[in-house]
């Protein structure tokens, strides 16, 4: 009768504690879902470095062995001012949702038509968007097709194509008459 008890009190026990480690089960698998990524990418020098570098004296070349290649070049030069970006961004990414630049720093040198160095400026997210570097699309003219406009845009747009005799329409090997073979 006492193992009876016993082991009707142990499958009361596991019968509560079953939906208990269930939901603790699920709910630890929310959480991780719901966890955060931070990525960092770029490169911008420290403000060490950055101050070795002067303004009227310094040229491309020795900016680039002070502080490396740029995460950007100009492409076109306004004022005849080139100017070398590098960028830092921390971007916060959460569950499935697109990340969020959480900081982003943007270290500016510009260069004088001679490609002496005129001025160092450093920018952060505060300032705006200093540097497109993001437009990563091109608009383009014309109709833009939603699915359905693809899957049967082209129905009803064949003509029956072909010819009396049958065969494909066009010059060939029997002088224009369908593309057939002489036999």
């Amino acid at each position: 009768m006492l193992h009876d008890a016993s082991s009707q009190f142990a499958r009361l026990t596991l019968r509560h504690k079953a939906p208990k480690a269930a939901l603790m089960g699920a709910g630890l698998l929310l959480i991780a879902a719901c966890s955060q990524d931070v990525t960092r990418q770029g490169y911008v020098p420290d403000n060490q470095t950055v101050s070795d570098v002067e303004v009227g004296t310094d040229n491309e070349a020795s900016v680039q062995s002070m502080l490396g290649s740029p995460s950007h070049k100009a492409a076109f030069s306004i004022d005849d001012t080139a100017a070398w970006y590098y960028i830092s961004t921390t971007l916060r990414k959460r569950a499935f949702l697109d990340p969020v630049p959480e900081e982003r720093t943007i270290l500016a040198v510009y260069f004088d038509d001679t490609n002496t160095v005129s001025d160092i400026r450093r920018y952060g997210l505060e300032d705006g968007q200093i540097v497109d570097f993001e437009g990563r699309s091109t608009p383009t003219k014309g109709k833009e097709l939603g699915i359905l406009d693809q899957l049967f845009g082209n129905i009803g747009r064949f003509s029956g194509g072909g010819n009396e005799q049958g065969g494909l329409p066009g010059p060939g090997p029997s002088g224009g008459r369908g593309g057939q073979i002489p036999r």
